[in-house]
């Protein structure tokens, strides 16, 4: 048999883990007439959240600033049919995050301490792995045997024996990393209920694909 024949299969792979880490995001705002008071604003509303943490068990230099952005905010006022906009202040948003390991009771403390700023923070909570190496790994494994048994199926119902292999292509991980679960807290009023807070976060469900070409006789 000419040895140019070829068989090409896609095969694929999909695990999934339980999340064992997670990162808590807090977005802090605050506004005011001039520039340096919102900026000072939003130093005061940081200093509260570094406390806070503190009083949660975490360390203050845990909180890691994330985005930081001054805007100038305007309303429109609209007089004798003429319309024009009026400066507002200064809109100083402050993101921050903490990350640790998946521990709903620390969890809890956080949001619970979070909740008494007066800064009020809103809070996007999510759950991911730590360290999916492993994971991948395990994953293109898994992927390249389900190449085979795909080609070793099509080989036998083709009549055909596979030889030697071609090459493999493609290779790769779809990583996910987050669980789906997707927690957001966005007022001081919300946060009072945490310590009641009691679940377990969807897993982290990642796939890999890889493209094997085989020989066959």
């Amino acid at each position: 048999m000419d040895h140019n024949n070829t068989l090409t299969v896609l095969g694929t792979a999909k695990l999934s883990i339980a999340p064992d880490a997670t990162a808590v995001a807090a977005t802090l705002s605050a506004l005011s007439a001039d520039y340096d008071s919102a900026i000072g604003a939003a130093a005061k509303q940081k200093r509260e959240l570094d406390c806070a943490a503190e009083r949660a068990g975490f360390s203050a230099a845990a909180l890691k600033t994330t985005q930081f952005n001054v805007t100038a905010e305007y309303e429109s006022h609209r007089s004798q049919g003429a319309t024009s906009r009026v400066l507002v202040g200064y809109r100083c948003t402050h993101s921050l995050q903490i990350e640790f390991a998946l521990d709903m009771e620390r969890l809890r403390a956080l949001i619970n301490e979070f909740s008494g700023c007066a800064c009020a923070p809103e809070l996007h909570i999510r759950f991911h792995a730590s360290d999916t190496e492993e994971l991948h790994r395990e994953l293109l494994r898994r992927a390249m045997l389900n190449a085979r048994e795909r080609a070793e199926a099509l080989a036998e119902a083709a009549g055909v024996e596979l030889s030697s292999i071609v090459s493999i292509t493609d290779a790769s991980v779809a990583p996910a990393g987050v669980s789906p679960t997707d927690f957001r807290l966005n007022s001081a009023i919300a946060l009072r209920g945490a310590h009641d807070i009691d679940f377990t976060p969807d897993s982290v469900e990642e796939c890999a694909s890889v493209t094997a070409v085989w020989r066959v006789d």
